[in-house]
This record gives structure tokens, sequence and C-alpha cells, in this order.
């Protein structure tokens, strides 16, 4: 059943970075790398005992451990390094914000909210016609 009513208002620039906030912090924890940790020995530990019973000599699970170890060694090293800088954590959160606006189909709004402020800091008002629709006589 549909509901009738007032519709939802988009929510405002402050709410989004304070969702990509929570977002990117929860990331950055070091939660996701224990996760993947445990997944790769969980796999890998299956891979091996399925090579041991078997009457292969060919090691052939390393061809996945060694892979999955490589890309682990590279999140770990993200983590270590990338995440710990400011301007890394604010890019992060921007593309968060980016994502969210996209995922609601309000392409703009985030940054027109953005150049609304800007220019209203500036004592200037925002408006929502560029220079490029009016007329060329006026």
């Amino acid at each position: 059943m549909k509901r009738i009513g007032k519709a939802k208002e988009p929510p405002s620039a402050d709410a989004l970075r304070a969702r990509a906030e929570k977002r990117v912090k929860s990331r950055t924890t070091g939660l996701w790398l224990l996760y993947n940790i445990g997944s790769f020995v969980l796999i890998n530990g299956l891979l091996i005992a399925i090579w041991a019973i078997s009457d292969s000599d060919y090691p052939w699970f390393l061809w996945v451990l060694l892979i999955w170890a490589g890309t682990l060694a590279f999140q770990f090293a993200g983590y270590v390094m990338g995440f710990r800088h400011g301007a890394s954590r604010e890019r992060m959160i921007e593309e968060q914000m980016a994502t969210y606006v996209n995922k609601e189909g309000r392409v703009g709004d985030l940054n027109q909210a953005a150049g609304a402020e800007s220019l209203a800091g500036e004592g200037q008002q925002a408006s929502p016609a560029s220079s490029d629709d009016q007329p060329a006589g006026e």
C-alpha cells in the first residue's frame, strides 16, 4: 500500500557527512582487515586439507595462497600507511558522500548545497540558473 502524504525530505549535507564519516570509520578501524585475515586462514586451511587428503603431488593450493597473501599484504599496507593521513580520510569521506547521493538519485544535490553555502558565506546569493541560460540581451 502506498503511503500518501508529505514526501520525505532528502538529508542535509551535514547528515550525509555524518553518515559518511561513520562508514569510513567502520572501514578504517581494522575490523574489516581481521575479517579478511580470518577468511584467508579458513579458506586456505580447507584448500590445504583437500590437497592433503588427495593423491596430488603438486601443491596447487599455493597458487591461491600466494595470490591471496599478496592482496592481503597490500590491504595491510594500505591500512597502516594510507588510512592514518587526514587527506586520505577526507577523500574517502567525500567519495562515500558522493556514493550516498548517487544511490538516492539526487546527483548534484550535494554539490549544489556546497556551492550555495560557499556563495552565502561570501555574501552572495546562489542562483539556480547559470549565465549561459539567460538571453544574450540581458
